[in-house]
């Protein structure tokens, strides 16, 4: 795995910091664990839940600037 790391930051600079800001964006409810996020506790309700997906609120999320190097495109426009 370090190798294949190694690998890839050679290819594309800034891959591996990407990848732990992508990681650091998770909430407990990403993680489909129960030891973290109470699944069964869910209920319907107008506004955002507590430590719940941000996707779909209305508030915009921090540090969304523009994008930068460290952002490695998936698609070609």
């Amino acid at each position: 795995m370090k190798v294949l790391l190694g690998e890839w930051e050679k290819e594309n600079p800034d891959r591996l910091a990407s990848m732990m800001t992508a990681l650091g964006n998770t909430s407990p409810s990403h993680l489909l664990d129960r030891r973290y996020y109470d699944f069964t506790g869910i209920s319907t309700q107008d506004g955002p839940v507590e430590d719940g997906d941000t996707l779909f609120d209305s508030e915009p999320l921090p540090n969304q600037g523009a994008p930068t190097s460290s952002v490695i495109p998936i698609f070609k426009a």
